[in-house]
Parts: structure tokens; C-alpha cells; sequence
């Protein structure tokens, strides 16, 4: 080896070795913003499929993006299977469904080609007003970070870049609180609140109409029968078109993050929650800004007006 050469080794190794140690830096890139319409308290997302214009409710607590019944009759859409139905586990129980293609499925400025979709039960979206013609699922929000900001109507969706450390969502002048989360293999965000002092884990269900907890949590927090007997009572629908009954219990505290709600008022329900005690539902993000963070496992909020002093609902 040449000496000019061999003496230059130690000079291009530490270099390297700079190069190597050097911090990178987190870029948050913009990918698309849609402006989200509202019909009870649910975000409908504008898409396209297969060249119709259409509106797909935002639904955090699903693990997969489905089409309406009548969409998919509409669209012609064909199934993948012919012979055997999936089964579909979600809030209320399991139904099954049929996995369908669309051949071309854009949301905003997204192309995202040819996917498969399920199909939800008739009848799902009876009393909406518009009615969604289907479910975007955390199959197509784990692509992302998504911006979640049901008071301005708006959903913006972002690639996290080397962002290793954490960070903070781009939101100036708010005051932000951040929950660590568990994600499961569905892109559902897991995270834990606090109930009259008692710790539970809460799923993040933008397609829930309310806050809610589910049996498990009723052992936990010493709810039997009869302490739920006087409270007002409700049908609740699940995605097997089950009605469950549910009581609107008085609690003393609920704490999410740096909000403590006095004297709040949530939902009780028989619902098989397999994974979580209870969910944050359509009502938590009508009155925040939530940012979900798949690149860090974490959820970041912004502080409601009022400091969080009254129920999410």
C-alpha cells in the first residue's frame, strides 16, 4: 500500500467514526391533510374508490379498513374468498365478513393502488346523517402519524422520520401531554387512565359515541348490579348488531394524562373488551387534539379548553 494512502486510514476512520456518531434528525413530513365532515360526533374522512367519491368514518379502536354493505354493492366489489366467510372481533363481539378488492383506493393526496377491504354488517350506520359508506382502520393509519384535530375538522397524516428521541407534534402554543402506548398488532393505541384512583387500560376508539368500561373493569372498580341499578340506562349496538345494555355511572375521578375530570359520568357495559378496560371514545377526541405517534408508541394530546375540568363528553 502506497504510504500517502496508508497514513490516510486513520484520517477516513475517523471520519467514519463522526459520521457514524452523529445525531440524525428527526423529520416530521406533511404527507396529506383532508377536512373531515361530522356526523354524531364521528370524523368522516373523504376518499375515493374505485372513482366514487366517498366518505370513511375514522375508526383508531378497528384493525382493518372496511366498506358499508351498500357501498359494496354499489362498487360491484368482488370478494377474494368465494367459500368461507372471516370472522371480525370489534367492540360488541364477532361477525362475519367478506374480504373484498378495491381496485383503486386514494384518501387525499394517498394512492394506495389496489387493497383489500371487509364489509360490515347491513345496517351498521342506520341514524347517521350523512351515513359513512365504510371504516378507515389502523391497517391503512399505521402507515403513519396521524394529526387528529376533530375541533378544527381536520386529520393530517405524517411520516416520523430517525425521530429515535422523542418529540413533539408541531403545535404551537398548545399545552401538550404525552402517553406512553402499547400498540397492538391491529394498530389499536393502548394506554393507561386512572378511575377513582384505580389504574386501568384504555383503547383509543375514535368509532366508539362514548367513553365507556367495559365488564372487566367492573371487578376492578367494585361495580356490581347493585350499585349500577339506579343509574340511567341505554342499548348499545356492537358491530354484530348485538345490543348490550349499558349504565351511566357517576364516578368521582377520571385522570388521562395531566387532565383530572371531578365528578364525571361514563359509560358502563357488559362489551368484551379482550385487550382493555375501557375505551376513549368519539367524545375524548371532539374536544382534543390527539396526535398518534406509531414511530414513537406514543400518544400526544393537547390540553382541552378549560384545563380538562369537565368529562370528555
Amino acid at each position: 500500500m502506497p504510504t500517502r494512502l496508508r497514513n490516510a486510514w486513520p484520517a477516513l476512520l475517523g471520519l467514519l467514526a463522526s459520521a457514524c456518531a452523529a445525531p440524525e434528525h428527526c423529520v416530521i413530513a406533511p404527507v396529506t391533510e383532508v377536512t373531515a365532515a361530522i356526523s354524531r360526533d364521528f370524523a368522516l374522512v373523504p376518499a375515493r374508490l374505485n372513482g366514487q367519491n366517498v366518505r370513511l368514518m375514522l375508526d383508531t379502536g378497528a384493525g382493518i379498513t372496511m366498506v358499508s354493505h351498500a357501498l359494496a354493492d354499489r362498487l360491484a366489489l368482488m370478494p377474494e374468498d368465494r367459500l368461507f366467510p372471516n370472522a371480525i372481533e370489534g367492540i360488541g363481539g364477532v361477525t362475519l365478513s367478506r374480504r373484498m378488492v378495491v381496485d383503486n383506493f386514494q384518501v387525499g393526496g394517498i394512492d394506495l393502488g389496489k387493497q383489500s377491504v371487509m364489509v360490515t354488517a347491513p345496517g351498521l350506520f342506520h341514524g347517521f346523517d350523512p351515513p359513512p359508506d365504510g371504516i378507515i382502520g389502523g391497517d391503512f393509519l399505521s402507515h403513519f402519524d396521524a394529526d387528529i384535530d376533530l375541533p378544527r375538522r381536520r386529520i393530517g397524516f405524517y411520516r416520523a422520520a430517525a425521530c429515535r428521541t422523542p418529540f413533539a407534534p408541531p403545535w404551537p402554543g398548545a399545552t401538550i401531554y404525552r402517553l406512553p402506548a402499547r400498540i397492538t398488532g391491529g394498530g389499536q393505541f393502548l394506554v393507561t387512565v386512572t378511575v377513582d384512583g384505580v389504574r386501568l387500560v384504555a383503547l383509543l376508539d375514535s368509532g366508539a359515541e362514548a367513553t365507556a368500561i367495559n365488564r372487566r373493569a367492573m371487578a376492578k372498580l367494585g361495580l356490581t348490579p347493585a350499585r349500577l341499578a339506579g343509574d340511567p340506562k341505554r342499548e348499545e349496538i356492537g358491530i354484530d348488531m348485538g345490543r348490550r345494555a349499558a349504565s351511566l355511572h357517576h364516578f368521582a375521578t377520571f385522570k388521562v394524562g395531566a387532565e383530572t375530570y371531578r365528578d364525571p359520568t361514563i359509560w358502563v357495559s357488559d362489551m368484551p373488551l379482550l385487550a382493555a378496560d375501557m375505551l376513549l371514545g368519539a367524545d375524548f377526541f371532539q374536544s382534543h387534539r390527539v396526535w398518534l405517534s406509531f414511530a414513537q408508541q406514543t400518544v400526544f394530546v393537547a390540553v382541552a379548553e378549560g384545563g380538562g375540568g369537565q368529562p370528555p363528553r
